[in-house]
């Protein structure tokens, strides 16, 4: 069974983050998320620990597999 598979079985609540090139940076706060063609395929380590925070708090991709990027 795949991973889709099974995620889809439970009754958790989850959110798989898809992320490009990683690269070490500052927080900007300058990403997307959602579902999208990549125009700058990297993103801050730094911004990506920002939009786990944010999707804890606020969840907005609850079983849904997300992109993230640069703007």
């Amino acid at each position: 069974m795949n991973h889709k598979n099974h995620l889809a079985q439970t009754h958790l609540d989850w959110t798989i983050i898809r992320a490009p090139r990683l690269k070490e940076g500052e927080l900007t706060k300058q990403y997307q998320t959602g579902y999208f063609k990549f125009s700058k395929p990297v993103v801050s380590r730094e911004d990506i620990a920002h939009f786990i925070m944010e999707e804890l708090e606020n969840p907005q991709y609850i079983k849904e597999y997300p992109l993230i990027g640069s703007k």
